[in-house]
This record gives structure tokens, C-alpha cells and sequence, in this order.
């Protein structure tokens, strides 16, 4: 390739260049497209600048002359078609200080020379090409004619170039912003056509947006629900738990919220949100919220199922075992309460109140004479009982519960020095509900009446678990299980088949 001329002093009508690319700069059109930037340099060259046509045309890619016209003025010129450039190989291929390849034909006289193709053959003239590229990867040329032969100096090629620059600046920020914009549309589309509610919040509590889904789920219009404070949003009753959830979700505490609110028919739902913290200067808040209303409608209508399949089965080991009417409940009630003052979650206290419904639901195999046995229990006899929380284990694997029910009946005659049955584990090995539901059945067994003896007391029962703390018993669960009993909330029997009674409240200082 040969290197450009050095520069100088450029010839007055060099300033026809200039005034060409002041008038594109002067551009205010916001252009929206490449062919609307490409077609205000052209536009600008020929009726600012006097040349007599400029084309644009697109890199089709087969080498960087293989172009299709996406732009031009001055002339007959038919979008799409390409631009003949044939006559490059036999003229001058400049490349400038900037490395751009540059065309230089004089003095043309072929009406194939000619960008539009329809100068007459006696015509005679200048065309230069340029290359220029867009991010770096080759986009297109530049096609300029001129009707004087002497055109396209060094000057002159360099302030086209110029012009070049400009242009590939403007289409590397146009295509820039079209990405952002397509990025947008498509987030735009995304958010207002799922069924999920997406929602955002500004620091002041106000709801900023809120996506047109709320109106299939909630039946209100987007724009009724904007700047109305989130918490007003909500059931009455959530109001203060909202304002508290609202702060530790701004603080990134909390991912997942559940919201109650009203329909535009005034019908609750319940709705589960993922939370987004704030992570940039607007400080927004960003919520998605599915509505679980029919979900929680269905799971409550499986629980009460659950519910009343494990009370059938506790009312069987009723049946069979009259004297320890109620035993179950009694457990079950306790257990949950040692499990909330040990701060167990809500679901766990209430797999813990399951499995005391049914813990004893294997003395079915046990004979009733047996049960209901007045005196010390044979050796064998012994070992038949004890082997209830195995027939349990049994009978509760073979219901498709979602809680580990069996097991924690499983384990609840284990004790943590491993002298328990029927497997003998030890310490952690021991689920905490089954080691709970272990203290719990021991208390509410010693404080009621059984055929073989009278009922013992709560005293006796404290002295009995505080004195084996650590050793038999969950030391934290005795510790919550001798509060709830000194505050007289535990309900015992005055007889096996009486109706449960609550015992008095027992003083803490008062010996066992």
C-alpha cells in the first residue's frame, strides 16, 4: 500500500470538506437506525460539501471492498443493491496515519465507475473510497464522486476521514444504545407478560412500579396502586409486621416475605414475594410475588387430612389402652410447649405435636391384659411393651407423610447415655424432637394414674428429670419443660380416665 501524502496548507476548496462535516455534526436528529446516521453524512457531503453523490455501503463479508448500499445522495440509488467497486484494483490503495484503507480513482470516464452507474461516459471526475470499521470489525465504505478530477488531496482525504470517525462514533454509540434499549424492551416484555407481580418500592415506602400482572391477579389498574405506601397494600392486621419486614428486607435480612392482601373484589390473597435489596443509588426495592392463595388453600385441605389421619390412628391406641385415655395429647401438648420455649420454628413444633399424637401407636400389638396389667410386668412381657416404638416405626413408614414422623417416634424411648431402647443411641445421634418428645412422654407418665400404681406428682416428675439432666434427658429441654411446670401449665389426670386438670403451680425453691 502506499502511505498518504504529509500534510500542508490545504486548498481553499479543501474547506468544502469542513463545511460537510459541520453540517453532520449539526445533525440534531436522534438517530434511531444506522442507515438514518450513514444518511446524514452523505446528505451533508453532497449538499454541504458540493460533491456530486456519496454512497454508504455495508461489509457483506467478503473482504472489505464486498459491500451492499445502505445510504446515499446525489443520484439514482437503490437500497440493498451493491456498490460496484471493480475499478479500485487498477488505481492508487492509500492507507492513512489511522489505518484506514482508502480508494483513489481520477479522471473516470466509465459509466461503470460510477457509484450510482449512470454518468454519462463522457463525464469525467474523482472517487474515493473508504473503509472504516465499528467496534473494531470491519462495517462498511464510504463512496465519494466529484466532479473535478483533482479532488481527494491529502487534505482532503484527511478531513473526510474525519468525517469517518465521526460516523463510526455515532454508529458504535448507536449500536450501544440499541442493545440497551433491546436489553430493555426485553426486560420490559419479560416483566409485564409473566404472571408473577414485579414490584419496586422507594425508600419512603412509596410503590414506584408495579407490573400490569397485579391487574389479573388483584383486579386493580397499575396506576391506582403507584405512590400508595406498601404497608397500606396489606391487611390491617399485617400493618406493623410489614413496617418491621419493610426495613430488615431493605437491609438484605430477608429474601422471602409473605403478604396477605385484598383483591378489588375485597377477597383475600396470599402472596409469596422474593425479595431483591437495593443495590444501587435509586435505593428501590425490588419484589417478585407469586400468588400461593390456591397452593395454601390446598395445602391446608392435605393437612387437615394429615391432621385427621394421625388422630384416627392416636384413637386407636385409646381403644386399646383405656387407662392412658388422652396420654397422647397430654404428650403432644407438653412436647410443643418445651419445643416453642426452646424457640423450635413453627414447623417444627407442629411435626413435633404429630408425633405425639401417635408415639404409643404400637401397643396395638401389645395384648390389652398386658396394657392393663395391676402388678409388675414379667421379663417378657417387658420386651413385648418395649416393642411398640418398633411396630410404630413400621406402621408409620408405610404412610406417605411429609415430616420424619416415624422416626422421631422411632427414637422417643432413646436416651442420651445410650441405656434407652430399642437401638441405643447416644447424645446428637438422638433427633431434638425425639429427645423432646422423650422428656415430655416421661413427665406426663409419672404425673398420671397407671394400673400398676398411682400417679406420682409434678414434684416427683421435676426431681426426676432435673436430677438426670444431661445424663438421660436434654438438658435445655428440661430446662424449659421445669419452667412450664412451675408455671402450673401443664394439664395432668386425676385418674386414668378422668378429664385432664392443670396441676398447680410448683415453686422452683421448694425441693423435688
Amino acid at each position: 500500500m502506499l502511505p498518504c501524502e504529509p500534510s500542508g496548507v490545504a486548498p481553499a476548496d479543501g474547506a468544502r470538506v469542513l463545511r460537510a462535516m459541520q453540517a453532520f455534526g449539526r445533525d440534531t436528529r436522534i438517530f434511531r437506525t444506522d442507515i438514518e446516521a450513514t444518511q446524514s453524512l452523505c446528505e451533508a457531503l453532497c449538499f454541504d460539501g458540493g460533491y456530486r453523490s456519496a454512497v454508504v455501503g455495508r461489509n457483506v463479508g467478503n473482504g472489505p471492498w464486498d459491500v451492499i448500499r445502505v445510504a446515499g445522495s446525489g443520484g439514482e440509488h437503490s437500497a440493498g443493491t451493491r456498490i460496484d467497486l471493480g475499478w479500485c484494483e487498477a488505481d492508487q490503495v492509500l492507507e492513512s496515519g489511522q489505518g484506514n484503507p482508502f480508494i483513489l480513482c481520477t479522471d473516470v470516464r466509465r459509466s461503470s465507475a460510477e457509484p450510482g452507474g449512470s454518468a454519462p461516459e463522457n463525464d469525467s471526475g474523482s472517487v474515493l473510497a473508504v473503509s472504516f470499521a465499528v467496534h473494531g470489525a470491519p462495517w462498511g465504505v464510504l463512496v465519494v464522486d466529484s466532479r473535478d478530477p483533482s479532488s481527494f488531496d491529502t487534505h482532503e482525504r484527511a478531513s473526510i476521514e474525519q468525517g469517518v470517525v465521526h460516523l463510526s462514533m455515532t454508529l458504535e454509540s448507536l449500536l450501544q444504545e440499541n442493545v440497551a434499549h433491546e436489553s430493555e424492551r426485553k426486560y420490559r416484555d419479560l416483566v409485564e407478560n409473566m404472571s408473577e407481580i414485579v414490584y419496586a418500592i422507594r425508600r419512603d415506602g412509596e410503590l414506584a412500579y408495579i407490573s400490569p400482572s397485579v391487574e389479573r391477579v388483584l383486579g386493580f389498574p397499575p396506576d391506582v396502586l403507584l405512590g400508595r405506601q406498601y404497608e397500606r397494600l396489606l391487611l390491617p392486621e399485617d400493618w406493623a409486621t410489614a413496617v418491621e419486614d419493610y426495613r430488615r428486607q431493605r437491609s438484605g435480612e430477608m429474601r422471602d416475605v409473605r403478604l396477605r392482601v385484598r383483591d378489588a373484589q375485597g377477597r383475600v390473597h396470599v402472596l409469596r414475594a422474593a425479595i431483591v435489596p437495593p443495590e444501587n443509588d435509586s435505593g428501590e426495592l425490588v419484589g417478585i410475588a407469586t400468588d400461593v392463595t390456591e397452593k395454601e388453600l390446598a395445602e391446608q385441605r392435605l393437612l387437615a387430612a394429615f391432621e385427621g389421619t394421625i388422630k384416627a390412628l392416636g384413637e386407636l391406641t385409646v381403644a386399646r389402652d383405656p387407662y392412658t385415655a388422652g396420654h397422647q395429647e397430654r404428650v403432644a401438648g407438653l412436647a410443643c410447649s418445651i419445643a416453642e420455649r426452646m424457640g423450635l420454628d413453627q414447623e417444627r413444633v407442629r411435626v413435633l405435636r404429630y408425633a405425639g399424637l401417635v408415639h404409643d401407636i404400637g401397643k396395638m400389638s401389645v395384648p390389652a391384659e398386658i396394657l392393663a396389667k395391676p402388678a409388675a410386668l414379667a421379663e417378657t412381657e417387658v420386651a413385648l411393651v418395649r416393642s411398640h416404638s418398633l411396630v410404630a416405626h413400621r406402621i408409620l413408614t408405610k404412610i406417605d407423610l411429609p415430616w420424619p414422623i416415624a422416626e422421631i417416634v422411632y427414637q422417643h424411648h432413646e436416651r442420651l447415655d445410650g441405656s434407652g431402647y430399642p437401638r441405643g443411641l447416644t447424645g446428637s445421634d438422638i433427633m431434638l424432637e425425639a429427645r423432646i418428645l422423650a422428656l415430655a412422654d416421661v413427665v406426663e407418665a409419672m404425673c398420671s394414674h397407671r394400673p400398676y400404681r398411682p400417679a406420682r406428682g409434678v414434684a416427683a416428675a421435676r426431681a426426676e428429670i432435673t436430677s438426670r439432666a444431661g445424663m438421660l434427658y436434654d438438658p435445655d429441654a428440661v430446662s424449659a419443660c421445669v419452667e412450664i411446670l412451675a408455671e402450673g401449665r401443664f394439664p395432668v389426670a386425676e385418674s386414668g380416665a378422668g378429664a385432664p386438670v392443670y396441676g398447680a403451680p410448683t415453686p422452683l425453691t421448694s425441693g423435688p
